[in-house]
């Protein structure tokens, strides 16, 4: 993924339908998977992740 100023809303729809996918056919943990693509999302979103977490700190 490249790390630029933000990801499009298509970029956000297939990294949803690619960790929802992986949740469930059982390639991803059916309780962190989840927990792991909000996270993506919301760090893919707005460039930024919370300090402590992995990738944390501004994406641009």
């Amino acid at each position: 993924m490249e790390r630029s100023q933000g990801a499009t809303d298509e970029m956000r729809g297939w990294v949803s339908d690619m960790l929802g996918a992986a949740i469930a056919d059982g390639r991803m943990c059916p309780v962190d998977g989840p927990v792991v693509r909000h996270c993506v999302l919301n760090w893919i979103d707005d460039g930024t992740a919370r300090a402590g977490t992995a990738g944390w700190g501004l994406l641009r």
